[in-house]
């Protein structure tokens, strides 16, 4: 019965793990995503700045 009330807990604390885990990466993944669409914008208005100063070629 100990055992089988170990491995039960045991259980749950693996599953919270995977679950704390699993969030982490989702939270970084977003992080990053955010951080390159802002990278992005960035170059790209700094970009669009210097073709308006240095006009067409």
């Amino acid at each position: 019965m100990s055992i089988a009330m170990f491995v039960w807990t045991f259980g749950d604390f693996v599953d919270a793990i995977v679950l704390a885990a699993v969030a982490i990466l989702f939270a970084v993944f977003v992080v990053v995503m955010l951080f390159f669409k802002a990278w992005e914008y960035l170059e790209n208005r700094s970009n669009r700045k210097r073709a308006k100063k240095g006009g067409r070629r």
